[in-house]
């Protein structure tokens, strides 16, 4: 049985997304030996095609770029490279559709439709698989509204399945004729306690201070100034803050520092930086904190819980979901910057409470890893659905296909040097208007080169 699948990382790591799609196949290729995945991705890959070649398995590399762009400073000349691009990426998935004679197509991302609508196009089921929440606050930006791709992906799909309850709820009502599957990522809590054990130096300086950990790369969207907010409101001296993960915006961790020296914050705060094993740092803490605003799982979450740890999150995400307010950590409103303090205030002056909610922490982790929502339910979804009535295009994908050949080979000459020259002045008049934004958005783009 031959199946196809569509990711859209061309990243040198492994994201969650693609972490998760690897482990789904090494499980049901393992249960199923007959089970012959064909993984395509964007050009030029990198860790995900490595890993794909590495299982035996075989890897396709297209020029395509997602229907939700971060940015198209570029502007027409920008929009309609990516159009040809997708347009040739679409018709070429067709041909292995059509040549390798594929029983099922799936798609990983939220972000890449042309391998359900070139499942549509030939006949094959097809199955997609949700992971992000796909809001305009996070950087998607659909062409016809995220009302239309969200109904798109119903309409395309024999089954979607969503990595939490939290965005199956988001889902559901643009697909109100299916109930929206939920399986949680498979995170190895084996492997993670087993890495927590790797010898490292003492990241906390006094095991008599509450020792927090917070989670998340360095940038506004993760939400680390909300911890320093909290420690505002309370007598932080005897907390120790270590925050884990790489600096996504430029000097991002100083900013965060000012913020904290200009409140009062007493609290010793260091940041660690991107780590190749965070875990026995995350060991070494009494409480983790994840305070993004909402996150689509929280992969770090059930990490820290596995680890023994009780963990402080919001309650607008999936990690409400994970965490077991009251007993395994606190659930909390993002921007209740109170609440986070009392929360903080509680394991400060109750010691005991730590170990006892550190307990309760593994107990629930190891529930949910081997609970309904696990692989065994990605494997059923994904056998019931090879046979199945293949979806029909939407009508209103119906002319982009039929003009799918001559949109692929139409032109690109001179099509770049326009874009390039449209992005030169928006970015140009950008800098006129708002030249401190745009300096900090130059030295992000910097620092992520």
């Amino acid at each position: 049985m031959r199946v196809l699948v569509v990711s859209h990382s061309a990243a040198d790591h492994l994201g969650g997304a693609e972490q998760s799609l690897l482990a789904l196949l090494d499980h049901w290729t393992s249960l199923d030996p007959a089970v012959e995945p064909i993984v395509v991705g964007p050009a030029p890959s990198a860790a995900m095609t490595r890993e794909v070649l590495a299982r035996g398995w075989r890897s396709v590399d297209l020029a395509m770029t997602g229907w939700a762009v971060w940015e198209a400073d570029g502007g027409r000349a920008q929009c309609r490279l990516r159009e040809i691009a997708n347009a040739a990426a679409t018709r070429r998935i067709i041909e292995l559709l059509e040549r390798e004679q594929i029983d099922l197509v799936i798609t990983n991302t939220l972000v890449m439709p042309w391998g359900a609508i070139a499942a549509a196009r030939v006949g094959v089921p097809h199955v997609w698989f949700v992971r992000e929440f796909g809001e305009r606050s996070q950087g998607f930006l659909f062409p016809d509204g995220r009302d239309a791709a969200l109904g798109d992906i119903g309409a395309l799909s024999h089954t979607v399945v969503a990595n939490s309850r939290s965005v199956a709820a988001e889902l559901q009502p643009h697909m109100p004729d299916r109930e929206v599957a939920v399986v949680y990522p498979p995170v190895d809590l084996k492997r993670v306690r087993e890495r927590a054990a790797e010898a490292r130096e003492g990241d906390f300086s006094d095991a008599a201070q509450l020792r927090v950990a917070v989670l998340g790369r360095v940038t506004r969207s993760k939400g680390q100034w909300r911890v320093v907010e909290a420690l505002a409101r309370l007598d932080s001296s005897s907390i120790e803050v270590r925050f884990i993960g790489s600096v996504l915006d430029a000097h991002a961790d100083e900013q965060l520092l000012r913020r904290a020296a200009r409140l009062g914050v007493r609290a010793d705060l260091r940041f660690l930086g991107e780590q190749r094993n965070p875990f026995p740092s995350v060991a070494q803490a009494d409480v983790c904190i994840i305070p993004s605003e909402k996150e689509a799982f929280g992969r770090s979450t059930l990490e820290c819980l596995a680890l023994g740890k009780p963990v402080l999150t919001t309650g607008s995400g999936a990690g409400a979901e994970l965490v077991d307010d009251g007993r395994t950590g606190a659930v909390i409103d993002a921007d209740d910057f109170d609440a986070w303090a009392r929360a903080l205030e509680r394991y400060r002056d109750d010691r005991a409470l730590v170990p006892r909610h550190g307990e309760a922490a593994k107990r629930r982790a190891d529930d949910i890893a081997a609970g309904p929502h696990s692989l065994p339910l990605a494997v059923s979804l994904l056998t019931a659905a090879v046979g199945a009535d293949p979806a029909t295009l939407p009508e209103r994908w119906v002319r982009w296909v039929d003009r799918l050949e001559e949109t692929a080979a139409a032109s690109t000459r001179g099509l770049a040097a326009r874009a390039r020259l449209t992005r030169l002045t928006t970015l140009g008049l950008r800098a006129a208007r708002h030249p401190v934004r745009a300096s900090r958005r130059l030295r992000a783009l910097l620092a992520r080169r």
